[in-house]
């Protein structure tokens, strides 16, 4: 398990195994990785939260969830991380829906996004497999069970996508943006 880094400029790899100190990473299965504008690492695992690896002291720093603090990671199972044109995060869970965080505001909070069954604005499934951020800066979720949503990020309000001939299904591993503002890829 870990994560193996490429680095062109010396033609090696650098290995970040599994440990129980800051200079490793807190959990052996990877899911998702997204490297920030200061080559800073933020890595989903589905088992230790949000690992982040600060790239100018290569060591990290762990965000996960907890019960008691409202603003934490939702769970610790992390599935998919989405970075936004302005530098945010989206985190995608496995049972704990989809959260959201400004990197550069310290400390580091995060708020979640659940399903809400009193609120039919709210994402309607817990199970978040894929991410994308359209050109109006919404970002499409995809579940594991409840098709796609759509995230209008200026309202922060939740709208199923309908699929009345059930063409796309309930299992939404990619969405990919195309060069039409108009399309995605499903």
């Amino acid at each position: 398990g870990g994560v193996n880094y490429y680095d062109r400029s010396f033609d090696v790899f650098k290995h970040f195994s599994v440990g129980d100190n800051n200079s490793k990473l807190n959990y052996r299965v990877v899911s998702a990785i997204v490297e920030d504008a200061n080559k800073n690492l933020w890595i989903g695992t589905e088992g230790g939260g949000l690992n982040f690896y600060n790239h100018t002291t290569g060591l990290f720093d762990y965000y996960m969830h907890n019960e008691s603090k409202s603003t934490s990671l939702s769970t610790d199972n992390v599935k998919t991380i989405l970075k936004t044109k302005e530098g945010n995060l989206w985190i995608g869970t496995h049972d704990g829906g989809l959260n959201f965080c400004n990197p550069q505001k310290k400390p580091i909070v995060f708020k979640s996004f659940k399903n809400d069954l009193e609120n039919p604005n709210s994402l309607n499934n817990n199970r978040v497999i894929s991410l994308l951020e359209d050109y109006k800066a919404n970002i499409w979720v995809g579940t594991s069970g409840g098709g796609i949503n759509m995230l209008d990020t200026k309202n922060q309000q939740f709208t199923t996508i309908p699929d009345p001939l059930n063409l796309v299904g309930n299992y939404i591993f990619c969405i990919v943006a195309t060069s039409d503002d108009n399309a995605i890829l499903v």
